[in-house]
């Protein structure tokens, strides 16, 4: 007989014995008449005692020490959130600045050839760090996601604002149609009967001849093949937009452009690059545990400056959004002009999306934060 039923019967015989002598009757321990107005008291009175015991245990044991460690966790995950909310914001504002008086035409630290005096040369390794931040805070808050807590439709928005930023930065289908775009309007493609399915398969056609022409030579743009090879790509590249319709004459006439154009494509920071680049954002703070923090701009300039450093790769890689920037020029021929701009809508979209999610308060009111453009023009 395990422990409830002793209670049970134990409560059971001990009620009864006290009804029944409450009404001066006799009381018999057997046998037990269950029409027995006292047995039916008895039992009720036991059962109710038992589910009290019953309810007071699970209370006890699951119930309350649940609700506990889930206020506990819910507080943590708050908190954990405040953070990375502060340091997100002022982080992806601090780059929208920087992008904006870039596109003011101030970028003239970001050509090469510029003057190395050391106030370009900050300019230039903050415009990268403000990014390489941006990054590292990103795969800091990825790893600790399934930790934080808000309400499900504010985080829900955030982790999208994030993945679109992402996208800017990782997805070469934007780069392929800027490419289309600008090669069919090189070659005098009739664009009325080009519909949009018409370049998606020109975009693929001329992706597989630019790695065609890449592959096993250690050569990662075009503009560095020797200049037989050079004109051997712009030949096929002629075949291919005849067949398209367009003029392989004046695929010819614009093969410069074409050639700087189409060379363009190494400036996407991939997604196993943007968690490299996180990865090398973050210091381990000791041996003890798994804590991290982010290095600071003086790190960050330490690694920069040493060639050859394990991690000045994805400094290197992360350089190739900015470097040799020029917003004074034309930049139809630049595919970053509309990558950054895109950037700048997406670092609006998240700073807005964190200021208005109220664990925290708002780091920026409602009339100051107005006053930051929403694009860039």
């Amino acid at each position: 007989m395990n422990e409830i039923q002793k209670i049970f019967f134990l409560d059971f015989y001990y009620y009864a014995y006290v009804i029944q002598t409450l009404d001066n009757d006799s009381f018999d321990l057997f046998p037990i008449r269950l029409g027995s107005p006292h047995v039916q008291a008895a039992i009720l009175i036991s059962l109710t005692t038992l589910m009290t015991i019953i309810l007071g245990f699970i209370f006890k044991e699951y119930w309350i020490p649940g609700w506990i460690d889930n206020r506990r966790r819910r507080r943590d995950g708050q908190e954990l959130f405040k953070r990375y909310k502060s340091d997100m914001f002022y982080a992806g504002h601090a780059l929208m600045k920087r992008l904006e008086e870039i596109f003011q035409n101030r970028s003239h630290y970001l050509i090469e050839g510029a003057p190395k005096s050391k106030f370009y040369d900050y300019k230039y390794k903050s415009s990268v760090y403000r990014l390489c931040l941006l990054l590292g805070l990103i795969r800091f808050f990825k790893s600790d996601e399934p930790f934080i807590v808000t309400k499900h439709s504010s985080k829900k928005r955030v982790v999208q604002a994030i993945a679109e930023l992402q996208k800017v930065l990782a997805d070469g289908q934007n780069m392929e149609m800027f490419i289309v775009r600008k090669l069919v309007e090189f070659s005098r493609i009739d664009k009325r009967k080009f519909n949009y399915i018409h370049q998606g398969k020109l975009a693929i056609d001329t992706d597989h001849l630019i790695q065609k022409f890449l592959v096993d030579r250690g050569i990662d743009i075009i503009s560095k093949l020797p200049p037989y090879k050079q004109d051997l790509f712009i030949d096929e590249l002629k075949l291919l937009v005849e067949k398209n319709g367009g003029s392989g004459h004046a695929v010819e006439e614009n093969k410069l452009k074409i050639i700087e154009m189409i060379s363009l494509r190494t400036i996407l920071i991939y997604r196993d690059w943007q968690m490299a680049i996180g990865d090398m954002m973050l210091e381990k703070v000791s041996a003890k545990d798994a804590s991290y923090k982010i290095i600071g701009y003086g790190e960050f300039e330490r690694i920069a400056n040493r060639g050859e450093d394990a991690n000045n790769i994805w400094v290197t890689r992360c350089e190739g959004v900015f470097k040799d920037l020029n917003t004074t020029l034309n930049l139809d021929v630049d595919s970053r002009g509309d990558q950054l701009r895109s950037l700048y809508s997406c670092l609006y979209n998240l700073i807005k999306e964190l200021n208005e999610i109220d664990i925290g308060g708002q780091l920026m009111n409602r009339v100051e934060f107005d006053t930051i453009p929403s694009k860039l023009s």
